[in-house]
């Protein structure tokens, strides 16, 4: 499909560019915050869980 290049420029109301500011603001607490403690997390109780069966409960 080819760019016919009718394509509008939309200015954004001050509205708009607000609620653009906090969406991306939230977006970056997300993708920087809570994603990387979360799989972090998630990564050491998978090694708490794989270093128990390993060895502790091999052990007995």
């Amino acid at each position: 499909m080819k760019d016919s290049g009718n394509a509008q420029i939309v200015a954004l109301t001050d509205q708009q560019a607000d609620d653009l500011t906090a969406l991306r603001h939230n977006s970056d607490i997300f993708l920087y915050g809570v994603f990387p403690v979360t799989a972090s997390l998630l990564l050491l109780i998978w090694f708490v869980r794989w270093f128990y069966h390993t060895f502790i409960e091999g052990g007995l």
